[in-house]
């Protein structure tokens, strides 16, 4: 029997999701995904994206989100939210995926405790990453740092149109009114440290926020970002 050198197994990945909230937004949609990719193009381009129509009662144009997703430079990978058989099979006339998120699903079961049988226990041992790359100096308009598997510390001012990575977190002794994007192989403890913060966009593990989404308080000031619940939340350290 030849041997099988391809297999199918089941696993996950980050995805954004692009919640459309109400009728409204739907009709506004390309304006507004563009206004976002606007903000900043790097990372979102080629970026997977489902869109979740939870939210919509009337008719959807699945094919015109379609349009509109791939128009701005991303990926659509699936439609989640759909509410009825009709709209799924819309959905896969259409050419699109159906997710289901299968989280939300069974987190609402109800198990007897009777058939709960823990004697038996997995432990998950994650690698961390210690390694840390310094880079000293400015980062320059459309320049980019990556710290593969590793953090990174910037000791000067990242510009507006620079771009920062590290697969672990981010130390910036300086400004940073680019983008600074942790945790990018999917690391959710990463976290952000800035000394004056003005981001275009913070991102770790997936999980991102654009610069209209900065609180005025924190701007211009020492923070720490950390990714909890897939949200970021921003915090002020002396």
């Amino acid at each position: 029997m030849a041997e099988q050198s391809i297999k199918f197994k089941g696993t996950s990945f980050t995805l954004s999701v692009i919640h459309i909230e109400n009728e409204a937004a739907m009709a506004n949609l390309h304006s507004f995904i563009a206004d976002k990719v606007a903000q900043a193009p790097a990372f979102f381009k080629s970026a997977p994206v489902v869109v979740n129509v939870a939210n919509l009662t009337g008719v959807i144009d699945f094919k015109m989100i379609q349009q509109v997703i791939t128009d701005n430079g991303m990926n659509l990978v699936g439609i989640e939210g759909c509410q009825t058989a009709e709209q799924k099979l819309t959905v896969r006339e259409s050419g699109i995926s159906v997710i289901s998120n299968t989280a939300k699903n069974t987190a609402t079961k109800l198990v007897p405790a009777v058939d709960i049988k823990p004697e038996i226990q997995t432990v998950i041992v994650e690698k961390s990453i210690t390694k840390t790359i310094v880079h000293k100096g400015q980062i320059r308009s459309g320049q980019q740092i990556y710290a593969q598997d590793a953090s990174l510390t910037v000791l000067g001012n990242i510009s507006a149109g620079a771009e920062v990575i590290a697969d672990g977190s981010i130390h910036i002794y300086g400004a940073l009114r680019g983008r600074a994007i942790a945790g990018a192989k999917g690391d959710e403890s990463a976290q952000i440290f800035c000394n004056k913060l003005d981001p275009e966009l913070l991102s770790i593990n997936g999980t991102y926020i654009l610069s209209d989404a900065v609180q005025g308080e924190f701007i211009n000031a020492q923070t720490q970002i950390n990714c909890i619940n897939n949200k970021l939340e921003i915090t002020k350290f002396d």
